[in-house]
């Protein structure tokens, strides 16, 4: 014979597998709400820049003459970024120089664009189509210029700079912008 004892334990073991078939429910139903979600999401969005398939341009660097360590005269380029390869898709790839300094981001700016700074001396992003990280070293960044210039609309020229900018505080280093004219299929019609 069951004491009471042993039928509340009895009931109690009910009582908490059911619960935890409720809980087991719940969970199913959130799972299964938040892959409905994730499906309706716009991956567009997180799939990256366009494919860089059919250049259609490219701009390089003016350089300057600067006698080197041996006393010879040699060409370099007067900025950070070497040069920029526009594609078909709306990609440009963007080729910086090795060695940043304390530069560790650049902006796409129309020439015609100011950017103040912050009150911590960092570069005021606020009017730049774009903020992006430089790789390590040489590493080619690929960016959907395209895209970047659609999302402010009207310009009075295709002239386009692209700023070296310092995210961790300012950077007194000089720097010349690297200026372009992008090609007339990236901008907005």
């Amino acid at each position: 014979m069951v004491s009471r004892r042993g039928w509340l334990f009895v009931l109690g073991g009910i009582g908490v597998s059911g619960g935890a078939y409720v809980t087991n429910d719940r969970v199913k139903q959130t799972v299964d709400d938040t892959v409905s979600k994730t499906a309706d999401t716009d991956v567009s969005t997180i799939a990256g820049p366009p494919p860089t398939e059919n250049k259609i341009g490219e701009a390089t660097a003016r350089t300057v003459q600067r006698v080197n360590t041996q006393g010879e005269i040699e060409e370099q380029a007067e900025g950070l970024i070497l040069r920029v390869e526009f594609f078909e898709s709306g990609a440009a790839v963007i080729y910086p120089k090795a060695e940043h300094g304390c530069y560790d981001g650049f902006t796409l700016v129309h020439e015609a664009t100011s950017m103040g700074y912050d009150s911590d001396g960092t570069r005021d992003t606020s009017n730049a189509l774009g903020v992006w990280e430089f790789g390590d070293f040489d590493e080619p960044i690929t960016i959907d210029m395209a895209g970047a210039i659609a999302e402010k609309g009207n310009y009075p020229s295709r002239q386009f700079e692209i700023r070296a900018i310092s995210t961790d505080g300012a950077c007194i280093a000089t720097n010349t912008p690297f200026e372009m004219t992008v090609p007339e299929p990236m901008m907005p019609t």
